[in-house]
This record gives structure tokens, C-alpha cells and sequence, in this order.
């Protein structure tokens, strides 16, 4: 949850998802977790390679990068923005 809160707020603050959340987390963990909001109607986003080595053979999700945050998005993010996780 504490990364899902993360990368919303990231989004929210029109940041691009680079290297202090990659130094926190796994780039497969990341793109799992975009790939989970984005499931969720939280976000919308491309599906889309970002490097050669950014996608593994035995990852069974695509890459989405987020584009923006939905009303869904934002309600959820209204919840969740003042819990520490």
C-alpha cells in the first residue's frame, strides 16, 4: 500500500517515475504496482517498454506507465493520503 500511496502522489505531483523510487523498490516491483492501479481504474497509462532490461521474460504483466490519475484515482488517494504505512 505504502508504494501505491507513492507513486500516486508522484503522479499527482506531475513527477516522473525515476531513480528515489527506484532506489526504494525494484523496478519489477514498480511496474507490478502500476500495473495494479492501472487495473484498477486508479490511473491511466501506456502500455509500453521503457528499456530493453526493463521487461523480464518471466514477468506475466506489461509495463504500464502512468499518464494521469482518474476521479477514481484521486478518491482513493483521499483515503489513503494521511495513513502511514
Amino acid at each position: 500500500m505504502k508504494l501505491i500511496k507513492e507513486i500516486l502522489l508522484m503522479i499527482e505531483n506531475e513527477e516522473t517515475q525515476k531513480d528515489a523510487i527506484f532506489k526504494k523498490y525494484s523496478k519489477k516491483e514498480v511496474y507490478y504496482h502500476n500495473y495494479l492501479i492501472y487495473k484498477a481504474g486508479l490511473i491511466e497509462g501506456n502500455n509500453h517498454l521503457l528499456e530493453k532490461d526493463a521487461y523480464h521474460e518471466n514477468w506475466n504483466f506489461p509495463i504500464i506507465c502512468p499518464t494521469i490519475i482518474t476521479w477514481s484515482g484521486y478518491d482513493f488517494l483521499e483515503t489513503i493520503r494521511d495513513k502511514d504505512f
